[in-house]
């Protein structure tokens, strides 16, 4: 079985918060300028799904990782 650096476990979880992150803020911003009753999350939907997909890499990265 091979297994995985924690540097590159740590890695995908750093890009995957700053991916949430800059997501979150893009809802945030659009949501601003939107009237009331429009959904800012439809016009971001990709960064979500990539968010949440760099997140259920990370988490099954941890069981293939190095424990130190």
């Amino acid at each position: 079985m091979r297994v995985i650096s924690p540097k590159i476990t740590n890695s995908v979880f750093y890009i995957a918060i700053a991916v949430s992150i800059y997501n979150l803020y893009q809802i945030y911003i659009a949501g601003r300028n939107l009237s009331s009753g429009t959904c800012p999350v439809d016009n971001n939907s990709a960064g979500i799904t990539l968010s949440l997909t760099l997140i259920f890499i990370y988490f099954a990265m941890t069981f293939f990782t190095v424990k130190e």
